[in-house]
This record gives structure tokens, sequence and C-alpha cells, in this order.
């Protein structure tokens, strides 16, 4: 089981995580991004892989590497994840196959402008069986 829930801060967007594992908690994150770009009922089909490579000290590093890894794919080749496929925590590093597509902008809403995920209040832990975790997207 995982997820993600949207929650508005002053001038940016926070999503809360959560999952049966760390690599289920960091797919939901892949969701919980699209959510916030595209909003929570757009559809991205996946239609191509990329592969994600990111490296951090802790969790915390994991999942803001993450994301601001997902925003260079939109900045830099407007591409948007659908969803992660495989997961993979190794020591500091994170491998990831996220699918996903060509932003259409006749078939996608109109993108929030993402600038970064960031440190500020940036969480994850575990609460009985389930990891969970909070990040702020800077808009």
């Amino acid at each position: 089981m995982r997820g993600f829930r949207i929650f508005g801060t002053t001038a940016d967007e926070g999503m809360e995580l959560w999952g049966d594992s760390l690599e289920e908690l960091l797919a939901a994150g892949v969701e919980g991004f699209v959510a916030v770009l595209l909003g929570e009922d757009s559809i991205v089909n996946p239609r191509e892989r990329r592969r994600l490579v990111v490296s951090g000290e802790g969790e915390e590093e994991l999942l803001v590497a993450m994301v601001n890894e997902l925003i260079f794919f939109f900045d830099a080749h407007k591409w948007i994840p659908s969803r992660a496929e495989e997961v993979l925590l190794s020591g500091k590093e994170l491998k990831m196959v996220v699918v996903g597509e060509g932003y259409d902008p006749d078939r996608h809403p109109p993108a929030t402008g993402v600038k970064g995920a960031t440190y500020h209040l940036a969480e994850v832990w575990r609460e009985h069986r389930l990891w969970k975790a909070r990040l702020i997207l800077d808009l």
C-alpha cells in the first residue's frame, strides 16, 4: 500500500507520502510529484521508460534528489513521469525505472512551475509498519 496527499503552504506545495517499504514510499513520491505538477486528476500514459539514478546520505536526501531529478526531466526534456516501475536502494544510491511520456499541452493541463524540492521540513520516518515522509516543493 502506498499513497500521497498534497497540502498547500504559503507559497509552496507539500506532499505527505506513505508506503509499506521505503521503496514504495519513493514510488509514491513520483505519483505525488505528478499531482503537484499537473493536478491530481491528470493522466500520464506509460509510453517510455527512463532510468533515474541519484545518491544521498540518508532517506531525506534521496527523496529530495529524486524529486529534483524528476523536475529536471520535465524542465529539460518536457517529459512527465507516470509511475515508478522498478525501485532499487543500495546503500546511498537509488536506482529507479520511471515510465511516462512527453508533455502534450493539448492533452495535459498547464503545468505548475515546480522549482525544486527543498530540505525545509523534509522528513522520512517509520511509523509502526509504514514508512512516511513530508516534503515541500518550491513553486
